[in-house]
């Protein structure tokens, strides 16, 4: 579902910190503006998880407004891992993957292979 509204999307910033999921969009955008440092409106998607572990939020500006998606867990907890910096910049895989309930820490995706010459 997620993926219906992010096609325009540029980086994934993963927040470091444990957040009230009760903040609204605009809480969220100052935590973005100040703790991490990036540009708001700038199409990326930056997520949030609460300490429970079991919410998350994912804010990003499309064309003309915000948007958020909000997820809630009833009995199992996302595996996020341990960042030790503000925030961390993860693929849009590894963020299909923790929303699926993966622990990113322990996958690794197939590697890219450039090739030059074909045969």
């Amino acid at each position: 579902m997620l993926n219906d509204f992010t096609e325009n999307s540029k980086q994934v910033w993963l927040y470091s910190t444990a957040t009230d999921m009760r903040k609204s969009i605009d809480a969220l955008t100052v935590i973005i503006a100040e703790q991490i440092a990036a540009e708001v409106a700038s199409g990326d998607l930056f997520v949030f998880y609460n300490k429970q572990r079991d919410k998350i939020k994912i804010i990003f500006y499309q064309t003309n407004g915000f948007c958020i998606f909000y997820k809630r867990l009833e009995k199992q907890k996302f595996h996020i891992p341990d960042i030790t910096i503000k925030s961390k910049q993860i693929t849009y895989q590894q963020l299909r993957w923790i929303m699926d309930g993966l622990d990113i820490t322990n996958l690794e995706g197939h590697k890219a292979v450039n090739y030059s010459i074909f045969y």
